[in-house]
């Protein structure tokens, strides 16, 4: 069985929001690759047994599989990648002193590395080679959280204006580097990007406590 990590979308909202964006996801990767989801498990939220999902399982033969109430060991895998995906972030967050507010780049780019690391379920290949039968490059790997400069000349009000602009580094886009613009607290995303991975904007303010990050535990 093929798991890759789907974490692409982060809701501030209800969780009965969540399905029309896994059925995008699904239907994506569909088309690109060969992967089908074949079966769902859930632990009765609402997010998964609606009118709407039950219908659209039902009519593409996706298996929907209900855990017994309150019996989280059924769902162990899930609950142990959970565990995986919030450690990470929680790391990445700390080393680089960043703000909580920042939580979602963070579970993102643990999510992206995840999905092109080599794990024993797959016989010690990696999600992205199961998927797209290629394997994954690594030379676009970059610290989190680090000081970093993208090439904004084709932007720039005239030809005398700066060419860059110091930028904290929040993760990957689908082309390119997400870079948050300190002074305009703007996120600007290049393919051209100078990286200091030594340096780290955000350690200058007060470093977050440990026990700010419990949360991801939950």
């Amino acid at each position: 069985m093929t798991a890759l990590i789907i974490c692409g979308y982060f809701l501030s909202v209800l969780s009965l929001t969540l399905f029309p964006h896994w059925q995008t996801s699904s239907l994506m990767f569909a088309h690109s690759s060969a992967w089908w989801s074949k079966a769902v498990q859930s632990d009765n939220g609402r997010e998964f047994d609606n009118s709407s999902a039950r219908t659209f399982f039902l009519t593409t033969g996706v298996h929907l599989r209900m855990s017994c109430p309150y019996t989280s060991p059924q769902n162990d895998k899930a609950e142990r990648m959970i565990r995986t995906i919030n450690n990470a972030a929680r790391s990445l967050l700390f080393q680089a002193s960043m703000p909580l507010s920042y939580w979602v780049e963070a579970l993102y780019t643990a999510t992206h590395v995840l999905n092109i690391l080599p794990t024993k379920t797959l016989q010690s290949a990696t999600p992205h080679f199961a998927l797209f039968g290629a394997a994954p490059s690594y030379g676009h790997l970059r610290v989190f959280g680090c000081l970093c400069y993208p090439n904004l000349s084709t932007t720039a009000e005239h030809k005398l204006a700066p060419c860059s602009a110091a930028c904290v580094f929040l993760g990957y886009s689908a082309n390119g580097y997400r870079c948050l613009d300190i002074q305009s607290n703007r996120v600007l995303i290049s393919r051209h990007v100078v990286f200091d991975e030594t340096s780290f904007p955000f350690a200058s303010q007060s470093t977050p406590d440990a026990t700010d990050f419990e949360f991801l535990l939950d």
